[in-house]
């Protein structure tokens, strides 16, 4: 017993061990004392009774020591299930995870049979823990696991590994279309609004597949394949399971190769900013119309790869949190760069909803423009839909903190998504951008051309701007000029331009009018 008793107090001495040790210690006297009283011989009834008291002494002391070592053994039992189970969901953990996963595995190769191990993430858990806080985010996590176990067979094995995410292990009976069906029923169950403390939320599971049989099977390549699994699963558009496939774990080793290679990226100065004009749509120049701002993009100058267009790193850079200094560095760049312009334009920059939720994005926002001396009413911000679903209540409240501090608030991308009209009332916009999508097919569809003058005539009645991105062809100039559209971007206009010909672009236009603040287009008036 003695020997597991580190284990339960490391660093200390154990209080029951003490105890233990004192009763053996206390016994051990007694019983001396009373084999020497009944050796010797010697009549008196007092010593007689003196060996009595002695022999009650020692079974009280006994049945002592027996009641500490059950105590002992209840709290080793207890150590045993902390270790390996997750103290929340009362599900094992990790640790016991792994010896299951590895026996199972040993256990199948024996009888030649399939292990099919699943890799369970939960989507936009982390909003619920921002919106409504840890204890709901608690409670949701156990409700999950309750779920869980309902759907899984008796023979199934579900474990919580992290903070939303949960791995299943079958071995009974394992087929594709068993595991499919498991995989798909725990997608529904999860999918169903989960009422906690009056809230109705509402999450989706992906989930990464993968299944080994016969020999050599492998319990690292086993969680590798499946984690390899979920990554495609998320990429397509979560709330889907996926199984995996050979050339999915290379894929899964490009995108951790590239974790890395954003990190030292940052430090090594491998991203580039370009700056792409904005015109006044309305101007009466078909092409070279007047500059109202330009928009910064990100590229990454790989010493190897050449550039990387940003569709290959930011999702992976918002998934893993370096979009935070990212995206930092950018605004930072961006507004120092604008400051120096000798022409006060606007500058418009994206930010990922990771930036505006995850960090303190008024005060961020504050401290650049004090430091580069650029007034909030140059600054334009485009946020996506997908930041509005997420976490509206916050992203409310953030948005109109910047916008009362004369920071321009901007919808990109709409007409795709849920283009929730809702939005356009809610939150503080003073600009929404046509997607690219639809100015495409401007001259070849009828429905495309009746979108956008519904965005634009919608727009002007509620005082917004509107800027059609993409332009490529004098006719689809002429046609958004023709509808009055506010603020015209694109290739036929001007390509994105390195940093350091910004300025010499902006002098040589210096003859134009110059879009001093209050000086910006304003919207038309439909009807008007």
């Amino acid at each position: 017993m003695s020997d597991a008793c580190p284990i339960l107090c490391p660093g200390s001495e154990c209080p029951l061990q003490a105890k233990l040790d004192r009763q053996e210690k206390i016994i051990q006297s007694l019983m001396t004392r009373v084999e020497h009283t009944a050796g010797q011989q010697n009549s008196d009834f007092g010593l007689f009774r003196y060996a009595a008291v002695l022999e009650e002494q020692v079974r009280r002391r006994t049945i002592e020591l027996e009641v500490a070592l059950r105590e002992r053994g209840d709290a080793e039992a207890r150590f045993t299930f902390m270790t390996q189970h997750d103290p929340l969901t009362g599900l094992p953990n990790r640790t016991q995870f792994n010896l299951v996963l590895n026996d199972r595995i040993a256990a199948a190769e024996r009888g030649n049979a399939s292990v099919a191990l699943m890799i369970i993430d939960l989507d936009r858990f982390k909003s619920v823990n921002d919106v409504l806080g840890h204890q709901v985010g608690d409670t949701l996590l156990q409700n999950v696991a309750k779920r869980l176990r309902e759907a899984m067979r008796d023979t199934d094995f579900v474990a919580r590994i992290g903070g939303d995410e949960f791995v299943l292990v079958q071995t009974a009976a394992v087929r594709l279309e068993v595991t499919a069906s498991l995989a798909a029923r725990i997608i529904k169950c999860l999918s169903q609004p989960f009422n906690i403390d009056g809230h109705c939320v509402v999450i989706n599971a992906s989930i990464g597949i993968a299944v080994a049989s016969g020999d050599g099977m492998n319990a690292e390549t086993l969680r590798q394949q499946a984690d390899a699994a979920l990554y495609r699963a998320k990429a397509k558009g979560r709330g889907c399971f996926c199984f995996f496939e050979a050339g999915m774990d290379k894929l899964l080793l490009q995108r951790r190769e590239m974790e890395g290679e954003i990190l030292k990226a940052i430090a090594a100065d491998e991203f580039k900013l370009v700056f792409q004009p904005l015109f006044r749509g309305t101007s009466s120049c078909a092409v070279a119309g007047e500059i109202t701002g330009f928009e910064v993009l990100l590229r990454w100058a790989h010493p190897v790869r050449g550039i990387i267009p940003p569709m290959q790193f930011i999702p992976l850079a918002e998934e893993t949190g370096l979009i935070l200094p990212l995206g930092q560095w950018v605004i930072e760049t961006a507004c120092k760069e604008a400051a120096s312009w000798p022409i006060p334009y606007v500058i418009a920059i994206n930010v990922s909803p990771r930036q505006v939720t995850e960090c303190d994005f008024v005060s961020l926002i504050t401290n650049v423009l004090d430091r580069t001396g650029l007034s909030a009413e140059r600054l334009e911000i485009e946020i996506t839909e997908s930041l509005l679903i997420a976490d509206g209540e916050t992203v409310s409240q953030v948005l109109q903190q910047l916008h009362d501090m004369g920071v321009r608030i901007v919808l990109d991308d709409f007409g795709t998504g849920y283009s929730s009209l809702s939005y356009l009332q809610r939150f503080p916009f003073t600009k929404v951008k046509i997607d690219k999508s639809f100015i495409d097919e401007l001259a070849s569809s009828q429905k495309a051309r009746s979108i956008v003058s519904a965005i634009l005539e919608l727009s002007h009645q509620l005082q917004l701007e509107v800027t059609a991105e993409g332009v490529e062809t004098p006719e689809q100039l002429e046609m958004l000029k023709r509808h009055r559209c506010d603020e015209v971007q694109g290739y036929l206009l001007a390509r994105p331009m390195p940093q350091n010909q910004v300025r010499e672009f902006i002098l040589r236009r210096r003859d134009e009018p110059v879009p001093v603040t209050g000086d910006r287009p304003q919207p038309a008036i439909a009807g008007q």
